[in-house]
């Protein structure tokens, strides 16, 4: 828990460990690898005041936009 609660961006595939997000600070972005459609995730993050970024990992992932998009959320979260 206070791992999660001093992280800046938190990553991982979907379920209860990414549920953890729950005790990180407001403004603290997730990053959800989705591999089924349930919306505990959004959830967790909509009412904790989580930044939320999902990606579809149901199939074949673009891993040049995931890089592009995780490299953004990383440089935005720096300090």
């Amino acid at each position: 828990v206070s791992l999660m609660r001093g992280a800046r961006v938190v990553a991982g595939l979907d379920g209860s460990a990414l549920h953890l997000a729950a005790f990180c600070n407001p403004g603290t972005a997730v990053v959800s690898f989705e591999t089924r459609n349930y919306p505990n995730q959004y959830v967790i993050e909509r009412l904790m005041g989580l930044e939320g970024y999902h990606f579809d990992a149901r199939g074949e992932i673009d891993l040049a936009e995931a890089r592009r998009v995780l490299k953004s959320i990383l440089d935005q979260h720096q300090g």
